[in-house]
């Protein structure tokens, strides 16, 4: 039975993978139960939710037309318990050992022969949380299908999820249609209007082909001109070898001082987080032996392309936008401005035009290309880009599992061969959460980028001023005032106290 066929990018994603840089994404999300929740009972439901779902029980098949494709088919041998793992932190069951945990665990390959994914039920945390570490493989989702795919594990997911909704045929499935229909009599007069509109919808493919094949070469152009070959930042250098080290990182920004920075400066909640990123990386980098070294360092901000909320979860389908961050300029509003400008022009380009648009070409490669050049094409990210800097939206309403309110969502971006570090981002209006993922062999503190974040923040958007307290007034004797007026009950005249300066 045929399967659902593995995109050019998909493949991409496939064939980049490599026992030290594993094209792994994930989200770790953490739980505040209400009352007690026993491990069991999690992963039964875990069980229960993702065994169900279509798309965790299938795996790749290798297919020989064309050659190196793929497909997903359903495995036949598909046990959810063997994707299930679960871990009780030792005591003290800090952030540090769940960040530790949760990196280790995503710096491993994961089985081809098996349905591309993981969930990891984490539990003997000091504040009585729990939580859950998923996994997938680049070549299953992107970002954004992820948030909807890992959705399978809310309580609420029956209505987060929805329906798939058909699609129309494409041109060249309905001319096809429309010809083997001749050899049936009864169905000639029904396949009239097809075959008549076979010409203008072929001429109308070929259009679209050729629009596409010059959309391409403008992208190839601007990526080679884009490519750097002298020396490039010092986020990126030699990695270790397998397997791989890797570290996590999250941090929090203040929500409410983002959007105060956004209101003042009418900005986008992705710029101010740039901004504070390069300002943070201005003071990180800055300190130490490493120094800025005059780079610049430059970021691949994907871009997704998905149309309907309700699309499934499978594929990529992405593009992207490459921004410096102006590390060197030491005014916080000039580096949001700078960002503020550099976006504005990538979104007045379009996600289909320029050098981060490099997604899209994978596209049009067949399969044996990616088979042969994959490896070569991992090793040359730092040409191009030194940081992955993912915007991942996370919902305004409170999601659960097994009754407990998430409190914390973090996602986690795959790094590069020879890149030292990935951010990502999730935002929502109460939370907005960062995920440094890093090759300690290449960054070794990133714990110093983490203390630097908050601090970019405020540096942009000071704190925002104590409103001054109501003092009431105790009511005046008949005495105090021999001066007729009106009269004021007891306890109903206040004055506001302003501030002493």
């Amino acid at each position: 039975m045929a399967g659902e066929r593995l995109s050019g990018l998909d493949v991409a994603f496939l064939k980049l993978d490599d026992p030290a840089a594993p094209m792994n994404i994930g989200a770790l999300m953490i739980f505040e139960p209400t009352h007690p929740v026993g491990v069991e009972q999690l992963v039964r439901l875990l069980g229960e939710r993702m065994g169900s779902f279509p798309q965790f029980r299938q795996r790749l098949r290798s297919l020989a037309v064309p050659p190196a494709a793929a497909e997903w088919v359903e495995d036949a041998q598909f046990q959810v318990e063997a994707h299930i793992r679960v871990c009780c932190l030792p005591p003290p069951g800090t952030r540090d050992q769940l960040t530790e945990y949760a990196a280790n665990a995503m710096a491993s390959q994961l089985n081809p022969a098996r349905p591309l994914w993981e969930v990891h039920v984490i539990t003997g945390l000091s504040d009585g949380h729990f939580a859950l570490l998923l996994k997938t493989h680049h070549a299953v989702t992107d970002g954004q299908g992820g948030v909807r795919l890992f959705s399978a594990v809310y309580d609420e997911s029956a209505a987060l999820i929805g329906g798939t909704t058909a699609t129309s045929a494409a041109p060249s499935s309905r001319i096809h249609g429309a010809w083997r229909s001749v050899s049936r009599p009864d169905q000639w007069l029904s396949a009239i209007p097809s075959l008549v509109a076979g010409p203008s919808l072929l001429a109308g493919q070929l259009i679209e082909t050729g629009r596409q094949t010059t959309r391409e070469l403008g992208i190839a152009a601007s990526v080679l001109r884009k490519a750097r070959f002298s020396a490039v930042s010092s986020l990126v250098g030699t990695p270790s070898r397998t397997p791989p080290r890797r570290q996590m990182t999250i941090v929090q920004l203040d929500p409410a001082a983002v959007r105060r920075v956004r209101q003042q400066h009418r900005v986008m909640t992705h710029e101010v987080v740039l901004a504070v990123l390069a300002g943070a990386l201005r003071d990180w980098l800055g300190s130490g032996d490493r120094g800025l070294g005059g780079a610049r360092p430059r970021a691949l901000i994907p871009v997704a392309l998905r149309i309907d909320a309700a699309e499934p979860g499978r594929g990529n389908n992405l593009s992207g936008y490459l921004c410096e961050l102006p590390v060197s300029e030491p005014d916080p509003v000039r580096r949001l401005r700078a960002v503020h400008v550099a976006m504005e022009r990538n979104k007045a380009n379009g996600p289909y035009r320029g050098a981060g648009a490099f997604p899209l070409l994978a596209n049009s490669l067949p399969a044996a290309v990616h088979h042969l050049v994959g490896p070569l094409a991992g090793r040359g990210a730092n040409l191009l880009f030194d940081v992955v800097v993912s915007n991942i939206p996370k919902s305004n309403a409170t999601l659960r599992m097994a009754g407990a309110p998430m409190r914390e969502f973090y996602g986690m971006v795959p790094l590069a061969h020879g890149h030292g570090l990935s951010v990502a981002v999730t935002s929502s209006r109460h939370f907005i959460g960062i995920a440094l993922y890093s090759d300690p062999s290449i960054q070794p503190d990133v714990t110093g980028l983490s203390r630097a974040l908050p601090l970019a923040l405020t540096a942009l958007a000071p704190p925002a001023p104590v409103p001054a307290p109501r003092v009431a007034l105790p009511a005046e004797s008949s005495t105090a005032d021999p001066t007729p007026g009106p009269s004021v009950p007891a306890g109903r005249r206040t004055v506001t106290a302003q501030p002493v300066t």
